[in-house]
């Protein structure tokens, strides 16, 4: 039983260190079908990173999430149907990367009012859209919180600086609609974030 236990299992073993050793490839490739000897150019992954064939490790943190911010202020300065200035002194939701990434930043102050972006990261000067979204909450004059969202270019946002700990900001925004349709206001705002 034990002879037999040793053949099975140094027979695989054998097979390997013989595959090895023909040229140290153990996988076909498109190189020795044609005869030709350079190796094979690099892959690129679906996320961007180039994959050689030369064995290295592979990286062990995600391509293009550089970014590491973790505290931040916002302010909001609103008119027409209200007419409100509200500082946000707290960065709660907080993934940024500088392009080509993304972005998830809130900034919240008292009672529940916060502003929010979200979508692709980018620099200079961008209008909303369904992947770049600008949203914030005030209170109205009733004291009952108003949201805003704006998805189809009623807000610019323009970024800069975008560095990987140290991203920031200003938007305005032009006619744009609460949640409710209770009321349709102006607003610009700043926004920073840092590491």
């Amino acid at each position: 039983m034990r002879r037999t236990l040793v053949i099975t299992i140094g027979l695989p073993l054998a097979l390997l260190a013989a595959g090895c050793g023909r040229g140290g490839s153990s996988s076909p490739s498109p190189s020795s079908q044609t005869g030709s000897s350079s190796p094979p150019a690099g892959v690129t992954g679906g996320a961007g990173t180039i994959i050689n064939p030369s064995g290295s490790v592979p990286p062990t943190s995600s391509p293009g999430i550089t970014g590491s911010v973790t505290r931040g202020t916002a302010g909001i300065t609103i008119t027409g149907r209200l007419n409100e200035t509200v500082t946000l002194g707290e960065l709660t939701g907080a993934v940024w990367a500088p392009p080509p990434s993304g972005i998830a930043l809130t900034w919240t102050g008292a009672k529940q009012q916060s502003l929010s972006i979200g979508g692709p990261s980018f620099t200079s000067q961008q209008p909303t859209s369904d992947a770049r979204v600008l949203s914030f909450g005030v209170l109205g004059s009733d004291g009952r919180l108003l949201q805003f969202r704006s998805a189809a270019g009623e807000c610019l946002v323009t970024i800069n600086p975008a560095l990987p700990d140290d991203m920031g900001g200003v938007f305005t925004c032009r006619n744009l609609t609460s949640s409710d349709g209770a009321a349709t206001v102006d607003a610009q705002g700043i926004f920073s974030a840092t590491g």
